[in-house]
């Protein structure tokens, strides 16, 4: 009788267990990057995984699609709203009380959830970076493999800023899992295994990985659902004002990449706030927008469908992201009709609640449609705003309000008053609140600004209960996940948990 062998295969946030005979190691095993399903044998020795122009393209298009999952489509707005001031969790799991509550613990679902996602995508991406340099194929020309390699180490890198502002320190995973074999067991351990990486060398990878993006994609592309220089440009905007924040920022950085956007003719903000977000024949009424910089496009019953609006919308059942007191009093004290009216939307609801009348109550409102609507995920003001954070950091007051007062003037505002640069800083902090409530900024926002612990504990409604967890700052980041500590011994715990 031959003796099974059961090994549990650990790669940051897929866990596979395989049983065999016991010339297992001789066998490649499947992942989840589904190797079929690209034409390769998973079980010949060092077979490449892209072998042709076809194959490199299908492996993009899935690092893509990951845009259209659960990360994308609802995490990212309770990560970075309900975790804030602007709204509260909505369902009553324990799961997203504890998000709503700074009380997280390390077997919480969206804290092993999003880990997942993010290797998974990270995972796709390697083995682009990896064989897509390699394959011979006439039909994959210089140009397009440059792209692609391109394209694929924005989404890593991306991915990467993602774990690093939600974990702090964590593996640094940049090649592709090889066939494991007895001979190379030893080598491959370690892939399988990774230590956590220290916070700089993680951003000193993401700053890598964006140089080549932004070397090697496309200067502009009318279909906004594609990596291009803008899209680059934006995100390391937004990179080097979180690197080192809040008493370290290279500001010059900032206002580099941010004017590389905002003084692209391609861009510009539409006329009126409610078109940008407005729903016409089952799409956005202007899909692709001037305005819109990095956008999904949805397509029904297909991995990009839209399914988020109805995580926000509808009276089924209680949904998530509930739009908080102080949020709507703050559009209210400002005035701000125009965008509280697209920002929020007021309904009848089935359900009590002890915070909002049934009659009226509030739901999240910037994905305004399901199914074909496309949702925008990166938008010009963000990047106008970083450029006038710059700007006022740098010593133009000026510049920076020159800016501000020209979001505030589509909101039908009066100009800012702030006149030095303590009081710009907080305006420029309330004008990305209003103009971009739930698009899942906010708590990301005040990390990086030092303001967390401040701005939750005078919150005006329930949410200031629970400020004092984040006092000592162990919980500006959340547990490395359970599962993922009981099966690799090299990662740790961060502090707190």
């Amino acid at each position: 009788m031959k003796k099974i062998i059961y090994l549990t295969i650990i790669i940051p946030g897929i866990s596979l267990i395989l049983s065999s005979c016991d010339d297992f190691l001789d066998r490649k095993p499947i992942s989840e990057l589904t190797a079929e399903m690209q034409g390769i044998d998973p079980y010949v020795k060092d077979a490449p995984k892209i072998n042709n122009a076809e194959q490199a393209e299908a492996q993009l298009s899935s690092a893509y699609n990951a845009f259209g999952g659960e990360f994308y489509q609802l995490d990212v707005y309770l990560n970075g709203d309900a975790q804030s001031d602007n709204c509260y969790g909505g369902e009553l799991k324990a799961q997203t009380i504890q998000l709503d509550e700074y009380s997280l613990d390390a077997s919480n679902g969206n804290v092993s959830r999003d880990w997942g996602y993010m290797y998974r995508q990270i995972g796709v991406c390697n083995t682009l970076i990896e064989w897509v340099p390699k394959v011979v194929d006439a039909a994959l020309t210089e140009t397009r493999r440059t792209e692609i390699v391109a394209e694929a180490s924005y989404i890593r890198a991306q991915c990467y800023f993602n774990l690093v502002r939600l974990y702090g320190a964590c593996p640094l995973t940049l090649k592709d899992i090889p066939a494991i074999t007895n001979e190379n067991f030893d080598e491959i351990y370690p892939l399988l295994y990774p230590p956590r990486e220290e916070v700089d060398a993680i951003y000193d990878q993401i700053i890598k990985d964006m140089e080549t993006a932004a070397a090697g994609v496309a200067d502009y592309s009318s279909s906004k659902f594609k990596v291009t220089k803008p899209v680059v440009y934006s995100k390391l905007a937004e990179i080097y004002a979180t690197k080192g924040a809040p008493g370290n920022i290279d500001w010059n950085k900032v206002l580099e990449y941010a004017s590389k956007v905002t003084t692209n003719p391609n861009y510009r903000m539409l006329d009126n706030f409610a078109d940008v977000f407005k729903v016409s024949g089952g799409d956005l009424a202007n899909p692709n927008s001037a305005e819109s910089i990095f956008e999904l496009e949805c397509v029904h019953n297909t991995s990009t469908g839209n399914w988020a609006y109805y995580m926000f919308i509808g009276t089924d059942w209680r949904k998530f992201c509930t739009p908080s007191i102080d949020l709507v009093n703050a559009f209210k004290a400002e005035g701000d009709v125009v965008r509280l009216s697209v920002s929020v939307k007021f309904d009848k609801a089935t359900w009590s609640d002890q915070d909002w009348d049934s009659n009226n109550y509030p739901f999240c409102y910037k994905i305004q449609g399901p199914d074909n609507t496309n949702i925008i995920m990166i938008r010009l003001p963000h990047v106008m705003l970083l450029e006038a954070e710059a700007r006022n950091e740098l010593g133009d007051l000026a510049g920076a309000k020159t800016i501000v007062n020209k979001i505030r003037a589509r909101a039908k505002l009066s100009e800012t008053t702030a006149n030095n640069q303590q009081d710009m800083r907080l305006a420029i902090e309330k004008e990305r609140r209003l103009e971009l409530a739930f698009e899942g900024y906010r708590w990301f926002d005040l990390k990086r600004t030092g303001r967390l612990y401040d701005v939750m504990k005078s919150c005006s409604d329930k949410q200031n209960k629970n400020a004092y967890r984040l006092a000592d700052g162990t919980r500006w980041l959340w547990p490395i996940p359970q599962a993922e500590l009981d099966l690799n011994t090299s990662l740790t715990q961060n502090d707190g948990y």
